[in-house]
């Protein structure tokens, strides 16, 4: 599976509600990133995993999926879905992290466009 890019990962995180900001000290610069609710910080980009797949971007592709359907999908059908189109998507059998991130990134650029 392709890995993505550092934009289309600092993209996805942002999405997922992660918050980026650059830093300079002492003619250093780096980004540091953070989440509304304080439980993450690093300076470093998180890292593609299914722990911070399962932990930022699973809830959220459910929530746009039954947003995305007007609401008429309950939360089990919504995980459903994404999990069927994690599972049949990708034909040659890999499962990893990166199967799972492309996706989320589906189903995030079909329900922001719509």
């Amino acid at each position: 599976m392709d890995k993505p890019t550092e934009a289309q990962i600092k993209e996805f995180w942002e999405w997922c509600g992660l918050v980026s900001r650059e830093v300079t000290y002492q003619g250093k610069t780096w980004r540091e990133w953070s989440n509304s609710d304080g439980g993450f910080e690093s300076r470093y980009t998180p890292p593609i995993d299914l722990n911070n797949l399962f932990k930022y971007a699973v809830p959220l592709a459910i929530e746009e999926l039954r947003h995305y359907k007007r609401n008429t999908l309950s939360v089990r059908s919504a995980r459903d879905r994404l999990f069927r189109k994690w599972l049949c998507g990708y034909q040659e059998g890999v499962l990893d992290e990166y199967a799972l991130f492309w996706t989320i990134w589906k189903v995030k650029s079909e329900t922001v466009n719509s």
